[in-house]
């Protein structure tokens, strides 16, 4: 562990459940007890149940199509019962889905804020 603009940093193995391991670990500061287990699975859910709002964003890496339903919907399912990693449009759901704004500190780069039309305090990951 060590400090990041005084903001204590939590080390999580990089198994592919390190995002939702930080966002359990960041709601339980707030007070809120959901598991990586529920993050996942009403993450896949979010985007399932708004298709229009994330199917555009994913594409064959092999063709670069689309995906089809049917890959968007074994997509949503390895997001809620596999270590697939999560990125921007995890992220993107869990906002909705927490009704939360997450920010992402990047070494590199500038911050990245996403879900800035909520009211409540960021979760902040890095």
């Amino acid at each position: 562990q060590g400090t990041y603009l005084g903001t204590c940093v939590k080390l999580s193995s990089s198994d592919g459940h390190c995002m939702y391991r930080a966002v359990e670990d960041q709601l339980g500061q707030h007070g809120l007890g959901l598991t990586l287990k529920d993050l996942r699975a009403q993450t896949a859910q979010h985007m399932r149940s708004h298709t229009d709002d994330f199917l555009p964003f994913l594409t064959n890496t092999n063709t670069g199509d689309m995906y089809t339903a049917d890959q968007f919907e074994k997509y949503c399912s390895d997001v809620a019962d596999t270590a697939a990693w999560g990125g921007q449009l995890e992220l993107r759901a869990l906002t909705q889905v927490l009704q939360r704004p997450i920010e992402v500190l990047q070494a590199d780069s500038p911050a990245i804020m996403i879900g800035e039309e909520f009211d409540k305090s960021p979760i902040t990951l890095m």
